[in-house]
C-alpha cells in the first residue's frame, strides 16, 4: 500500500494534528484488524461480528492519547468492557500497530545518520519486566530505548527494566532496526556520554554502526574520556538534541508518561500507536 496516498487531501488541524493523522490511517488499520480477526477465528462459520471495529480503534487511540482508564471505554464508546478487552488482547498478541509501523518504515529510504537515547517511565500497575529505577527512589519502572534519524523518524525501539544501563540496551535496540541496509561505510549513530566505551563501540561496528558518543570528564584534571573529530563534534552539537524533541512528542500521549496498564505488551501497543501518528505526520504532512 502507498501510504502517501492517504495524505493527498489531508488538511492539518493545528491543535489536533496527531488525531487528524490517525484518522487518515484508520482505514488501513481497520483493514489489518479485520484480517487479524479472520486469521484468529477458530471457526469460519461462527456468528458474524456485531462489534463496531471503528469504535474499538478509536478507543485504543483515546486511551493512548488521554491516559484514561479502560473503564471509561464502555461509557464513551458503548463497547462492553469484556468485548474491548478481548479485541485489545488480540491487538497486543498480534502486534498489530507494530507490524503496520514496520511496514511504513520499510517503505522509506534507509537513514544516513542515527541518534539514540532512552527515557524512563514510572509504573503504577504490574511488575513483570520492570526494574527498580535508581533515579526515582527505587520505584518500579520501565526504560524505553529508541533509535531515530535527524528527521525524528523512529527506526528501532526496545523495552527493558529501568535498572538496566543505557549502554547495555543499545545492541538490543540496534538488532531491531527496520531499515538499515549494508553500505560501504558504517552508519553513524550519535549518543550522549552514557554510551562511551571501547567494547560497546566495537560491538556496534559488528552491526555496521559507528557509535559517536559525547565525551565526558573522567577525573578532576579535566581529562576527557576520548577525543572526537571536528566533524563529529559538529554533528553532536547540531543534531543529537533531535531525539530529545522526539521524546517530547511521545510524551504528548499521556498514557506513555506513566505505565498504567498491567503488561509490557499493552504499553508497547500504546507506544507504537504514538509512533505511528508521529512518524506519519513527519513523513507526509
Amino acid at each position: 500500500m502507498n501510504f502517501a496516498n492517504l495524505f493527498i487531501n489531508f488538511n492539518l488541524c493545528t491543535n489536533r494534528k496527531y488525531f487528524e493523522t490517525f484518522k487518515c490511517l484508520k482505514p488501513f488499520v481497520l483493514q489489518k484488524l479485520k484480517e487479524t480477526i479472520h486469521n484468529n477465528r477458530k471457526h469460519q462459520t461462527g456468528r458474524p461480528i456485531t462489534t463496531d471495529l471503528n469504535a474499538v480503534i478509536d478507543a485504543v487511540y483515546y486511551l493512548c492519547e488521554s491516559g484514561a482508564q479502560f473503564g471509561s471505554v464502555e461509557n464513551l464508546f458503548h463497547i462492553p468492557k469484556s468485548t474491548f478487552y478481548r479485541y485489545f488482547n488480540l491487538i497486543n498478541q498480534s502486534k498489530l500497530f507494530e507490524r503496520i509501523y514496520q511496514q511504513i518504515i520499510e517503505s522509506i529510504p534507509p537513514p544516513n545518520l542515527l541518534i539514540t537515547d532512552t527515557f524512563t517511565v514510572k509504573s503504577m500497575r504490574g511488575s513483570i519486566g520492570l526494574g527498580r529505577n535508581p533515579t526515582d527512589r527505587g520505584r518500579k519502572g520501565l526504560k524505553v530505548s529508541i533509535i531515530c534519524d535527524p528527521n525524528r523518524i523512529t527506526h528501532a525501539v526496545h523495552l527493558a527494566p529501568a535498572n538496566v544501563h543505557d549502554s547495555k540496551l543499545l545492541i538490543h535496540t540496534i538488532r531491531k532496526l527496520y531499515s538499515i541496509r549494508r553500505s560501504v561505510k558504517p552508519v553513524i549513530c550519535l549518543a550522549d556520554s552514557g554510551y562511551i566505551g571501547k567494547q560497546l563501540a566495537n560491538d556496534c561496528l559488528q552491526h555496521h554502526i559507528k557509535l559517536v558518543a559525547k565525551p565526558k570528564k573522567v577525573n578532576h584534571s579535566g581529562k576527557l574520556s576520548h577525543i572526537l573529530d571536528p566533524s563529529e563534534t559538529i554533528l553532536i552539537q547540531k543534531l543529537r538534541n533531535r531525539i530529545e524533541l522526539l521524546n517530547g512528542q511521545i510524551r504528548h500521549f499521556r498514557s506513555l508518561m506513566i505505565k498504567w496498564v498491567q503488561s509490557i505488551s499493552s504499553y508497547s501497543t500504546f507506544l507504537f500507536v504514538s509512533l505511528l501518528c508521529i512518524t506519519t505526520h513527519q513523513l507526509f504532512v
